[in-house]
């Protein structure tokens, strides 16, 4: 009785052995080098373990170094990025804090602009306040001569014109008077009055009239200009006590 047994394919034969026999030695060596794939464990655990590793040591190190080396790069690259958007960000919010600065300052500059405005058109007010009575009373004379001598020429035909003037002056508007025309100065009477102030005249004749105060122009335009002069913080102080 003969079995087929398991040959190199190159030697296919037929080996006739007894029942319970076993093949030659020869023919076993030769079965176990042509069928080594046939002596692995091909259960479903053994297939499941992985192979044994097929690298070199050297090329696990020169994949290890070159892991590292692309590890390294990145990390480095990604802290170039952080650095460069921190220095970003640091710029930005110094340009803001600038940004900040320049308004604050522009903001106070006006403030102090407008403060330097106000105490120096307050001083100059306070010092016209100050000289301005006595140019008044300095300039009255001439004042009221270039008043009259503008109106008078105009009153020829009036039958009658009365000037007040105060007392002080009244005797030298009467020389002031002296050039005009014969007629015109028989027209006109000059009086002084006590309760005139310095530098007003009054002129009358038969259908009006024109006069001159300059304090009391003078205390209108102050009266124009204190709302201005006032600065709110004194105003909501005053109005607080």
């Amino acid at each position: 009785m003969y079995e087929k047994a398991i040959l190199p394919a190159f030697e296919p034969h037929w080996v006739p052995r007894e029942r319970g026999s076993l093949p030659p030695d020869h023919v076993l060596a030769r079965m176990g080098r042509a069928s080594l794939f046939l002596q692995r464990d091909l259960n479903d655990e053994a297939l499941r373990q992985p192979l044994p590793p097929q690298f070199s040591q050297a090329e696990l190190a020169a994949v290890r170094q070159e892991s590292f080396d692309a590890g390294r790069a990145a990390g480095l690259a990604d802290a170039a990025a952080s650095r460069e958007a921190a220095k970003t960000a640091s710029e930005i919010n110094a340009l803001g804090v600038i940004a900040a600065a320049i308004a604050d300052g522009r903001d106070e500059a006006a403030r102090v602009a407008d403060q330097a405005a106000d105490a120096l058109a307050k001083t100059l007010i306070a010092a016209m306040r100050g000289v301005m009575p006595e140019l008044i009373q300095r300039s009255a004379l001439s004042e009221v001569s270039a008043m009259l001598n503008h109106v008078l020429p105009g009153l020829s035909r009036e039958p009658t014109v009365r000037v007040e003037v105060p007392s002080e002056i009244a005797d030298d508007i009467v020389a002031a008077l002296a050039p005009l025309d014969q007629e015109l100065r028989d027209k006109i009477s000059v009086v002084g009055l006590d309760d005139m102030k310095d530098g007003d005249a009054r002129v009358s004749w038969g259908s009006g009239h024109a006069s001159r105060r300059p304090a009391q122009v003078w205390q209108a335009i102050m009266e124009a200009l204190h709302p201005a002069l006032s600065h709110p913080e004194a105003k909501d102080e005053n109005d607080g006590q």
